[in-house]
């Protein structure tokens, strides 16, 4: 209790330089705009529901990746869950693609107590799924306090958040003690036990990626302009810094490949602006998805949430946030196409992944000084780039079953089977 006392009294005393910081934010950076005061926990008796499953996923990324399990467990639970986010852009592709799945989108709410409690209290949650590892003290808290179930899944614990936590053991280890965590492998179930959690509370689940399958959902590449004979890469989730790298390639590679075409997308909706006054710099005759006209050289992928669909239309995919050290993206979305897959040196938040691709023949590894020589060897050599998409589809095939071992834990643990809902 005293841990908890002292915590929210630097979080109460910090209130006010927290707030005008998230306002600023909100005011000057579009993913953070929106839901502040909703953040802060403040809901109208409108807002109220009763026994509700609450889900939280951070962004984009994480809500793409769970849709599979939220529509399996809206159905269990008759749509009566509450999907939380954190980002306006977050927000804004939960309620494209999930509003007549779930009963409500929301704003996760800060970690202030007021925020938490008042959240707690308007949706009476039955229990609370995060996805990934947020670890909130006051949201373990008063799940603790309340009684609530809270399950973190598909946990990871990266090797770059690793350190810090460890310093903060003798916190975290406070509070560790309730959730129960579903990791994705076994370095991330003894990471998260070396923090604090309780070992018999921690059970490996595999990763729920692997069973985000998407054959059903193909773009054809007569609709933007390409034929069976052009040649597609698609770089995409690119970070600043790699673009410059990507288009320098595309330009060096087009000299071999007159029917070569290149996708981009980057990883942030900010930066489309600033991707496209590159290209124009660079002197490259470019379309914008948006505008829906047929790609030329480039196109600019300047939309939210089609990237994993974009992948079918693809010869090559380059995953971004690799080249630069970011940590790599979710290198199973093309695979589940039969793509090709590259990817830089910096791939530790998707450590185990990586290496099982590369391990079995599924991926390539570059860096800046390799990535045309490699692309080079791929797009000179079809039965290469099929046995590669061949080999990276069977690895997700292998790896799929995480999201039915993670609904049955749930639903053990709550003593809940679907055909009494």
């Amino acid at each position: 209790m005293i841990i908890i006392f002292l915590y929210n009294f630097l979080l109460l005393f910090l209130c006010p330089l927290v707030v005008i910081y998230f306002l600023f934010q909100s005011i000057f950076i579009n993913k953070r705009r929106g839901g502040l005061l909703r953040k802060l926990g403040f809901y109208s008796k409108n807002d109220q529901f009763e026994n509700t499953i609450v889900i939280h996923c951070v962004s984009v990324g994480e809500i793409l990746s769970a849709i599979p399990f939220i529509n399996k467990i809206s159905q269990m639970f008759k749509k009566n869950i509450i999907l939380t986010t954190t980002t306006q852009t977050g927000w804004k592709i939960a309620n494209e693609k999930l509003k007549n799945t779930v009963k409500k989108i929301e704003f996760f709410p800060f970690d202030f107590p007021f925020a938490v409690l008042s959240f707690i209290n308007i949706y009476s949650p039955r229990c609370i799924i995060i996805t990934e590892t947020e670890l909130w003290p006051n949201v373990i808290f008063f799940s603790k306090l309340k009684k609530i179930p809270l399950f973190v899944i598909n946990g990871r614990i990266s090797d770059r958040s690793f350190p810090r936590y460890k310093k903060l053991r003798w916190f975290f280890r406070k509070f560790l003690d309730y959730p129960f965590f579903l990791m994705q492998g076994e370095l991330d179930k003894e990471r998260i036990i070396e923090i604090g959690a309780i070992q018999e509370k921690v059970i490996v689940t595999g990763n729920i990626k692997y069973d985000f399958m998407l054959e059903d959902q193909k773009f054809k590449r007569e609709d933007f302009g390409l034929s069976n004979n052009d040649l597609v890469v698609i770089a995409g989730s690119t970070h600043n810094g790699e673009e410059e790298i990507i288009l320098q390639t595309f330009k060096e590679l087009k000299n071999n490949f007159k029917n070569l075409k290149l996708i981009i997308a980057p990883r942030h909706p900010e930066r489309f602006g600033i991707v496209e006054n590159l290209m124009k710099e660079k002197g490259f005759k470019y379309t914008l998805r948006i505008e829906n006209k047929f790609t030329e050289e480039v196109m600019l992928l300047n939309t939210i949430g089609e990237l994993k669909i974009f992948y079918s239309l693809c010869d090559i995919a380059f995953v971004g946030g690799s080249l630069v050290n970011i940590g790599g993206h979710n290198i199973i979305e093309p695979a589940v196409f039969e793509k090709p897959v590259i990817f830089g040196p910096y791939m530790h938040n998707f450590r185990d992944i990586s290496e099982s691709f590369l391990k079995n023949g599924g991926a390539l590894q570059v860096n800046e000084e390799t990535i045309s020589k490699k692309l080079l060897e791929l797009l000179s050599n079809s039965e290469l780039r099929k046995a590669m998409g061949k080999k990276a589809k069977e690895i997700v095939l292998k790896n799929s079953g995480s999201l039915e071992k993670t609904l049955n834990f749930i639903l053990d643990k709550l003593d809940v089977r679907e055909n009494n809902q």
